[in-house]
């Protein structure tokens, strides 16, 4: 097992796993997954999928993009290097210039978020080194225009716009030096104009900041994490009041990666659980995933990520009762996508027979899962600070650079 698994990460950095699901609107039974090795499509409501390969798309390896398919069926995928689009369901790729390094040398912006509400797209960079800011696209990601939010000393994690109020936009940022901040960015005229609160202190701890959901049903309702790396924890939290006040719900030594708000509760999934909460204030581990997870709504169905050799699926349909059916599993990665004559078939063509065949380990089958005992979460958590270094009481440079690249690999490993 160890020689397998040295040999997979030579071959593509990481190890295979599913961290995002989507829905590809127009084509009935049609999903794109995000994974560690590149994008895999299906038509058939999961029954077989189509691979197309990272390095056929253009990003590194090790990168896990954040995606989104526009409404005509547009592919982008968002990562701290650039912004890769494609317009004929992933045969051919492009590297959108406003994220992309100039031409003459130098660093671009990148892209640690990639959000989409209707027809309008939002995206966050949060790139040390180079100047981040928000953009909107109202063209399915031809054209962005940069909103009037921009630092060299922020970094803006990730953008949340209300679904039952499309005009109100979330931002969240924060930065490490001298000391840890963290800001909230709100907007009401969809991007147009931003307040800034400072939620530094509102917060349990000083940390990477990043909001996670928005109420569907209550603009002013947002959820959001912050991390700490001294000792590493994440906290969720809670905001009635747009984010200017915060309540903490639960805490976790995992890294906190997405929610979902829908009917039956509040999913929040962590690196290795999910935890489920029917009242927003008791929240329990399920029993599956237990190694590695992600969870998204997609046409009104829960689905979560797991880690195939141990959970039985790379993601599977989540039922109301913990029970889980699977979705993706590497024995049905069945082809590379159909596109003759393309970069994507010479490139994919060998990498399917080496990789996806002969390497991508089976999984077991599924036990189904099942909500294990609460874990209490009414009382507020016993808030971490970080630990203090020499004389002083702010975190050293060395910490904060620290969560600093934790928070990029954060960034580049979101699942919304």
């Amino acid at each position: 097992m160890l020689a397998f698994t040295a040999a997979l990460l030579l071959a593509h950095g990481q190890y295979p796993l599913a961290y995002q699901l989507l829905a590809k609107p127009g084509t009935p039974g049609g999903y794109l997954a995000g994974t560690s090795f590149g994008v895999l499509l299906s038509r058939d409501d999961g029954a077989s999928w189509q691979y197309v390969c990272d390095e056929a798309i253009g990003y590194p390896p090790a990168a896990q993009p954040v995606w989104v398919v526009t409404g005509s069926g547009k592919l982008l995928g968002g990562d701290l290097t650039g912004l890769y689009v494609s317009t004929d369901e992933g045969c051919t790729w492009s590297q959108h210039p406003t994220f992309a390094p100039p031409a003459d040398g130098g660093m671009g912006p990148g892209v640690a978020d990639l959000t989409s509400q209707g027809g309008t797209l939002y995206a966050a960079s949060a790139k040390y080194g180079v100047s981040n800011a928000l953009w909107r696209s109202t063209d399915e990601g031809a054209t962005w225009a940069q909103l009037p939010v921009a630092s060299n000393a922020l970094l803006f994690t990730t953008v949340r716009v209300a679904p039952s109020r499309p005009a109100r936009v979330y931002a969240a940022a924060w930065w490490f030096r001298p000391d840890l901040t963290a800001f909230l960015f709100r907007s009401d005229d969809g991007g147009d104009a931003f307040t800034r609160v400072d939620v530094t202190t509102a917060l349990p701890v000083r940390g990477s900041f990043r909001l996670m959901a928005v109420s569907p049903d209550d603009p002013d309702v947002l959820y959001a994490a912050v991390q700490t790396t001294d000792p590493l924890r994440s906290y969720f939290v809670r905001s009635a009041d747009r984010g200017d006040t915060w309540t903490p719900l639960f805490d976790t030594e995992d890294l906190l990666r997405s929610a979902v708000i829908a009917p039956g509760g509040l999913w929040v999934s962590a690196d290795s659980r999910i935890f489920h909460s029917t009242d927003g204030v008791t929240f329990a581990p399920l029993a599956s995933p237990t190694r590695w997870a992600c969870i998204d709504r997609l046409g009104g169905h829960n689905y979560a990520c797991g880690w195939p050799e141990v959970d039985g699926y790379a993601i599977a349909e989540l039922g109301s009762s913990g029970q889980l059916q699977p979705l993706l599993t590497w024995q049905r990665i069945s082809s590379v996508a159909h596109c003759p004559g393309t970069h994507v078939e010479a490139t994919c063509t060998p990498l399917f027979s080496s990789y996806i065949k002969a390497t991508l380990p089976p999984s077991p089958p599924l036990d189904a899962g099942s909500v294990s005992e609460p874990v209490d979460a009414g009382v507020p958590p016993t808030l971490v600070t970080p630990a203090p270094s020499g004389c002083s009481t702010a975190p050293t440079t060395l910490a904060a650079m620290a969560l600093a690249l934790v928070a990029m690999a954060w960034a580049s490993q979101r699942r919304r």
